[in-house]
């Protein structure tokens, strides 16, 4: 099968929504399904400038390649891309006010479009997808694109980093039992706010309790990947959601601690076998950014940490252990779970869903 050409929006600015689309062009580089022939800019004043002039700041790693480098910017315009670069999907990293427009108006154009915005999540027919959990959610867009009278393009929003990894811990046992509650306290990294948002002053030898809007976020978020498709809608998860979001001095990797107030019991070995046997969608499709295992549950008193733990399976999987059960609540259960912020949360479950979409025949 011939590759997708892809055009990333987002490169040129500064903070995390650039560094998640730096990112995303660099896991491009030699895919096997897409190949990146396009940068949009969202400033006019520099559409024609070479990406390497029109950039504010390198955030990554690794070096820009000069491949890219060379690529002219491009306006946020779909009959441009498909004339110029004949561009099969746009993955947008913008903040959320300039994604509201400019996300739309290219979808509006005829583009697919995979946004990694929260400007877009809340909308109730805009899928919001982690392929091992709710691909089945995709069926959502043709009422997507009767609801806004679009013929072609449509627009697959991506959940943030934390909600993603809760959300692959929270669902097998969702399945096997049900779930009435849970309390989460998230201990979330430093790069999850992105490059340049916290002064090294603030973090060192301190915990922020508190992450504007993060709370508030995780019980939409996550309430709407584990909800169910009715035809039409998502219907929401029916889970009673209590947050508390802290910022820690780690440098990548998300640690949570979770209690859930399940319908039915369950032992620590029922909910040991539930994860370890939990596949999702995109094994199934050989998603080749598929991790393997999902989970990886570990039984030693103390793990998992994010400095040991977050780059197991390459990043792309969760690690959950700390297991035990909580008498303080009906049906209680209790575990710690790490995720890797950016290879599965950001950046990473977008080139899960950029596949799945592929595999899906929907590019």
């Amino acid at each position: 099968m011939s590759k997708i050409n892809v055009a990333v929006l987002g490169v040129c600015g500064r903070g995390g929504f650039a560094w998640i689309a730096q990112s995303i062009l660099h896991e491009l580089e030699n895919h096997p399904f897409f190949q990146v022939t396009a940068v949009i800019t969202e400033r006019s004043s520099r559409e024609g400038m070479k990406l390497c002039e029109g950039l504010d700041s390198w955030y990554e790693d690794h070096p820009l390649s000069s491949e890219l480098a060379e690529l002219s910017l491009l306006p946020p315009d779909a009959e441009v891309l498909r004339s110029n670069s004949n561009v099969g999907l746009v993955i947008s990293a913008l903040p959320p006010q300039m994604s509201q427009k400019l996300d739309l108006q290219l979808a509006a154009g005829g583009m697919p479009v995979l946004s990694e915005s929260p400007g877009l999540r809340g909308e109730l027919d805009i899928p919001l997808i982690t392929p091992e959990i709710n691909a089945d959610h995709l069926q959502l867009i043709p009422a997507q694109q009767r609801q806004r009278g679009w013929s072609k393009g449509f627009i697959v929003a991506n959940p943030g980093c934390t909600y993603t990894i809760l959300a692959l811990a929270i669902k097998p046992i969702l399945d096997r039992v049900g779930i009435d509650g849970a309390v989460i306290t998230t201990m979330q990294a430093i790069s999850g706010a992105g490059p340049d948002a916290i002064a090294g002053m603030a973090i060192i030898d301190n915990i922020i309790p508190y992450i504007p809007q993060e709370e508030t976020k995780l019980e939409t978020e996550l309430s709407k990947i584990l909800g169910k498709f009715d035809g039409d809608k998502i219907l929401p998860a029916e889970i009673t959601w209590d947050a508390t979001c802290c910022r820690v001095p780690v440098l990548d990797g998300h640690t949570a601690v979770v209690a859930l107030e399940c319908k039915k019991p369950i032992s620590i070995e029922e909910a040991i076998e539930a994860w370890n046997s939990y596949s999702g969608l995109s094994q199934s499709k050989g998603l080749p950014h598929s991790p393997n295992p999902i989970i990886e549950v570990m039984m030693d008193d103390d793990r998992p940490q994010p400095r040991l733990d977050r780059m197991n399976g390459l990043g792309r999987s969760i690690t959950i252990g700390r297991i035990r059960e909580n008498k303080t609540i009906r049906n209680g259960i209790t575990f710690i779970v790490v995720g890797h912020n950016r290879l599965r949360g950001t950046y990473g479950n977008t080139i899960l869903n950029a596949e799945l979409l592929y595999q899906s025949g929907l590019l």
